[in-house]
């Protein structure tokens, strides 16, 4: 392999990485795919959100001597939004969203690495997050 005097100094195992095409973060499939639905409620208008996002398998280092693989994961979310809620007198209008993320609680790493083998760890991971839901209200000044 020649090395190109532009390349930055780094290590014999992340060049090692980097022309296995092992390169950190990088995944060969990612897709996303969302649907909006708009439909009218009470004059008031609703929106339904429905999303789905895949990230394949990917490497969270640039460092082969401790890349961990991690695997591939599939991601649904949806939010219901209620806009232009008027109230009384007030100029301005306010707005409701319910939204919910990871809505089948998947469990999946998003960095991780084996730095602390010494200590007898064979592999440290951070997970994503779990599965999450809320409510916003929200007032939009005319």
């Amino acid at each position: 392999m020649e090395i190109s005097p532009l390349v930055p100094a780094c290590s014999l195992a992340s060049l090692a990485m980097i022309a296995s095409g092992n390169q950190a973060s990088a995944q060969s499939e990612t897709l996303m795919l969302e649907e909006v639905i708009v439909t009218v409620l009470l004059s008031e208008p609703l929106t339904l959100n429905l999303g789905y996002g895949y990230q394949d398998e990917f490497y969270a280092s640039n460092n082969e001597s401790s890349a961990v693989l991690h695997d591939g994961y599939g991601l649904w979310g949806a939010s219901f939004n209620l806009a232009d809620i008027r109230l009384g007198d007030l100029d301005g209008s306010f707005r409701v969203l319910l939204w919910g993320k990871n809505l089948a609680d998947e469990e999946y790493t998003v960095v991780g690495g084996k730095a602390f083998g010494s200590l007898g760890a064979e592999e440290v991971l951070t997970f994503g997050d779990r599965r999450s839901y809320g409510l916003t209200l929200s007032y939009l000044y005319d």
